[in-house]
């Protein structure tokens, strides 16, 4: 779907915010959000910024943060 996205911001965006809901959403496995992480880490924008920020502070998922938000800033 990303792929097909492409170029396209407005499609972009709205799968990025299917993404976030992963994210924030505290019954989604830890390994899709370890996914959703790195495809984020380069196709994300600013919105997504918050809801990495506080995984940050999860311990599994610390490392998977950190390293999308390098790629981000």
């Amino acid at each position: 779907m990303i792929r097909k996205a492409g170029g396209d911001e407005e499609k972009l965006l709205g799968l990025e915010k299917e993404m976030v809901k992963v994210l924030e959403d505290d019954k989604a496995a830890t390994e899709a959000k370890k996914l959703l992480l790195r495809e984020l880490s380069w196709m994300g924008s600013g919105y997504c910024l918050p809801a990495i920020e506080s995984l940050s502070s999860v311990q599994e998922l610390a490392d998977d943060a950190a390293f999308a938000l390098d790629r981000l800033r």
